[in-house]
């Protein structure tokens, strides 16, 4: 007898472990801009909507950058989730620090 097809719901369900890791560090790195861009506020930077996508757009960059440095590293799970959360809340500092590194590396004169 023919096996009956699991459905669209299954299929999704068996598709999701290998995205998760994306989908948190994508999360996270959104929450990591929240945070910082609510800091700038508190600091007394007016709101501005152009302001907070520009640094949404940097940060989840950066978290982004991160993951996959910790998954050519090995890291994984809890240790890689505080990398992906501590990274995309410095947001444009950690950018400055990895052109730095960058430069750096290539023997790139100021």
């Amino acid at each position: 007898m023919p096996e009956k097809d699991a459905g669209l719901w299954q299929s999704l369900y068996d598709s999701l472990p290998p995205v998760l890791p994306w989908i948190s560090t994508l999360f996270l790195s959104a929450l990591a801009t929240i945070a910082q861009y609510a800091q700038k506020v508190r600091s007394g930077e007016a709101f501005s909507l152009q302001a907070l996508i520009l640094d949404a757009v940097v940060c989840i960059f950066v978290g982004i950058c991160t993951h996959m440095l910790c998954e050519l590293a090995g890291i994984t799970g809890y240790g890689r989730s505080a990398l992906v959360a501590i990274s995309a809340h410095m947001g444009t500092r950690s950018m400055l620090i990895y052109e730095r590194w960058r430069d750096r590396v290539l023997g790139v004169d100021q």
